[in-house]
């Protein structure tokens, strides 16, 4: 596997994760790495990072009545949002971040909604896709 970043030196260092569900993996030579890390790092935000293994993050639970909630829509604010947020909760910002967050939230829409549209495809739910292809035809106006 060659380096993710230059394209000419094998990985060494090779890191498996999900993205949406799709194992990936990205691959770094040292060098890539090394200057990563030293210029590329945006630095952690120690106090909200704390909050994460304390119990009281995890002590918030409420049952979730479907009845009562827009399932299709949390699904798509956990999927497209999320993220994001958490990224914003534990990163301190930079001068670019509110427009990479922007670009990133965009282009996660529309991955999801495309992902959406060939559900509804294969369910033949022709109202769905409609529907979809609105929302798709709106943020490609975004791109």
């Amino acid at each position: 596997m060659k380096c993710h970043l230059c394209q000419k030196n094998n990985a060494e260092i090779i890191q498996k994760f999900d993205y949406d569900g799709i194992e990936t993996k990205i691959g770094y030579c040292q060098s890539c790495l090394n200057e990563m890390a030293k210029f590329h790092t945006i630095p952690v935000n120690k106090n909200k990072l704390s909050l994460f293994s304390t119990n009281v993050f995890f002590k918030n639970k409420f049952p979730v009545k479907k009845d009562l909630i827009e399932i299709k829509n949390v699904k798509s604010r956990v999927i497209i949002e999320l993220p994001i947020s958490i990224k914003n909760l534990l990163f301190s910002d930079d001068d670019n971040s509110k427009l990479r967050n922007t670009q990133t939230l965009i282009k996660r829409g529309f991955e999801f909604w495309k992902n959406e549209y060939e559900i509804a495809k294969k369910e033949m739910n022709e109202e769905r896709m409609k529907l979809i292809e609105d929302i798709l035809n709106k943020i490609k106006k975004l791109l």
